[in-house]
């Protein structure tokens, strides 16, 4: 590797018949690095969904999510050799189902916190206008037990004038 004023060139970093695309551009290199670092901690934590491919498509705006295959027609015979080598290995299940217990951790539950049935009736989201490829996981259904304010927590509009408020606001 050649060395330039202390650093490695980034140039020399890439492997013969690699065919990774050179990142040089560094929010690129911050923005793909944290992909990585957030991909990393769902796969360690066992948190979300770890996605195989780390791409964003800045036409659209979207972070696709797509799962990539070795190329079984690989030129490179260490290439399939490793993939045999993967196909060899016995299939890791996931953990067995877990029986849930059904008692309530928190009782008192001090700061009104509430679970939402995802599968419970809900409100509709048709309303909604959502980017392409943007989907509502759930919404909270409406509770009809519950009346509703008509001017939903806003002050409403007076019949008075700019100086009246004011003259009753001098007065207080």
């Amino acid at each position: 590797m050649e060395e330039k004023s202390g650093l490695f060139a980034e140039a020399s970093l890439s492997l013969e018949g690699s065919c990774c695309l050179q990142i040089r551009d560094p929010p690129i290199k911050a923005a793909e690095g944290s992909r990585r670092v957030q991909n990393t901690l769902k796969y360690l934590l066992n948190f979300g969904n770890v996605s195989h491919y780390l791409g964003y498509s800045a036409l659209t705006d979207f972070f696709p999510t797509m799962s990539l295959k070795p190329n079984p027609q690989c030129d490179d015979s260490y290439c399939r050799r490793r993939q045999t080598e993967f196909k060899a290995k016995p299939v890791v299940e996931l953990a067995t189902e877990v029986k849930e217990d059904d008692t309530p951790i928190h009782a008192d539950n001090e700061w009104g916190i509430s679970l939402v049935d995802e599968n419970s009736p809900e409100e509709e989201t048709s309303n909604l206008k959502l980017a392409e490829g943007v989907e509502v996981a759930y919404s909270i259904p409406v509770d009809n037990n519950t009346p509703e304010t008509s001017s939903g927590g806003a002050v409403a509009a007076s019949e008075l004038s700019l100086e009246e408020l004011m003259q009753q606001m001098k007065s207080m």
